[in-house]
């Protein structure tokens, strides 16, 4: 298996909003090993709660869960200008696998 190199949040959103080649001129070395195709779904606290709920409309997560998982650490987090940004497919592991890797008491 190829080992690949991990990217930050940030980082990825910067690749899919600027474009490979315009991020190239700023940071090279890591453009270059960049995934092809990988899409970062960043969504805002309040649009990731309307995907889950969209998922499950049964669901008990609401804004202030989210926000609390962001300001213990247990979620990553970006702000753009106000507005805070969660990469959606962690949200979503987080409550897929978080029994186990995140210590949840059932």
């Amino acid at each position: 298996m190829k080992n690949r190199q991990k990217y930050t949040p940030e980082y990825l959103l910067l690749a899919a909003i600027f474009g490979a080649h315009a991020l190239s001129q700023i940071i090279p070395h890591k453009v270059e090993s960049l995934p092809s195709k990988q899409i970062v779904r960043m969504r805002g606290i309040d649009d990731a709660i309307a995907y889950v709920k969209r998922t499950d409309s049964d669901t008990a997560i609401t804004y202030g869960f989210v926000r609390k998982l962001i300001d213990k650490g247990e979620l990553r987090s970006i702000r753009a200008g106000k507005k805070i940004l969660i990469n959606l497919d962690e949200l979503l592991t987080y409550f897929n696998m978080g029994v186990k890797q995140y210590g949840y008491n059932s």
